[in-house]
């Protein structure tokens, strides 16, 4: 039986630009049960909803099991390398998108350098929140 899905749910084009930055599988040990998808799903309806690691809902995986993640991820690096692999990205498109005669215009008349946008939307805003940064 498939769970409903959430607002804060991955998209599947979001999913492939971050899938390949998690650990792989240790191949000397028992195989890999979670699927790191959910996990990540679970932790960003975590961060969103603002609740309770223990208040997750049934439909995801055992809380322990995404703290144990979560946790794992933050010691190992994940989360760095999923931000600055989102923020590198944004940073690329938003240089491309600099020759739109609109973003041109918008400069800041002080130092003449372009005004970046304050907001993009997606995955970035919760890794911020989760890093701390927000």
């Amino acid at each position: 039986m498939m769970r409903p899905s959430y607002d804060t749910d991955l998209t599947d084009e979001q999913w492939l630009k971050i899938s390949s930055l998690y650990p792989e599988a240790n191949h000397r040990g028992r195989p890999r049960t979670q699927d790191f998808r959910e996990i990540t799903n679970a932790i960003l309806y975590l961060v969103r909803a603002g609740c309770a690691w223990r208040l997750l809902p049934h439909d995801f995986p055992k809380w322990q099991t995404v703290y144990y993640y979560f946790r794992r991820w933050q010691k190992e690096g994940v989360w760095q390398k999923i931000h600055d692999s989102l923020r590198a990205e944004v940073r690329v498109s938003l240089q491309e998108g600099m020759s739109n005669p609109l973003l041109r215009s918008r400069r800041d008349p002080l130092r003449g350098a372009p005004i970046p946008n304050r907001f993009v939307p997606g995955i970035m805003d919760y890794l911020k929140v989760l890093m701390g940064e927000s």
